[in-house]
């Protein structure tokens, strides 16, 4: 009732966000029939795809494209992101994006969030392969010319240039110790906690509350 009360233009608002979310799903339905057509094609990935059974799509020149060393370089990247279920949580993200595609937030975050997958990976296969950092950076510069990428996240090759630094940057570095891994959880959770506090404390005061007043009653004995 009070949204029928409150007059057209609510409804307005609603139907303005309504339609941006159905062009917003259309644009990721296109996006994900063109990556069909290219992976029908041969030219798509290398990428993961699928959200219930994520599976790796490679093109039909993955093997003279990329030497054997390179090329279990890049299955053992987009293994990782099978294995830490990274399609499927894309796919809950991008229906957020959907829903909220007036919120530019959300999209940086996403497109944060993608980064981050491929920095995590990276580190995954370091872990699992530290003698071939210099392999995988070279693995990295040869591949950034392959394409059609995966529609639910980045494939192996669209890294972007920003990207692309920040992960041979990273190969460069020396993973961090145990104790400063611990030292930066402990520093996250002081900060959330602060936080948490500082914004539960500033919250105003409850205008709502019904105040009682209790007054002295007087009682009459009649004998």
């Amino acid at each position: 009732q009070a949204w029928l009360a409150a007059g057209p233009h609510r409804w307005l608002l609603v139907g303005v966000w309504a339609a941006g979310a159905l062009v917003s799903v259309g644009v990721a339905a296109w996006r994900y029939a063109r990556f069909r057509a290219q992976e029908v094609s041969g030219v798509a990935g290398p990428a993961v795809v699928g959200i219930l059974s994520p599976r790796l799509v490679t093109p039909s020149d993955f093997e003279l494209r990329f030497t054997p060393e390179e090329c279990r370089l890049v299955r053992a990247h987009e293994r990782a992101h099978i294995d830490r279920l990274d399609a499927r949580c894309n796919a809950v993200v991008l229906a957020f994006q959907c829903l909220n595609w007036f919120n530019p937030l959300i999209h940086l975050a996403a497109r944060a969030m993608r980064f981050d997958q491929e920095l995590a990976c990276d580190a995954t296969v370091m872990t699992r392969l530290p003698t071939w950092r210099r392999r995988y950076a070279e693995t990295l510069l040869h591949s950034q010319h392959a394409a059609a990428a995966s529609p639910l996240g980045r494939d192996w090759s669209s890294a972007g240039a920003r990207l692309l630094m920040t992960r041979l940057t990273t190969l460069l570095e020396k993973r961090p110790g145990e104790e400063r891994c611990e030292f930066g959880d402990m520093l996250l959770a002081c900060v959330w906690t602060v936080v948490l506090i500082t914004a539960w404390t500033a919250q105003p005061p409850n205008r709502h509350h019904t105040n009682f007043v209790l007054t002295p009653v007087s009682l009459r004995i009649e004998g």
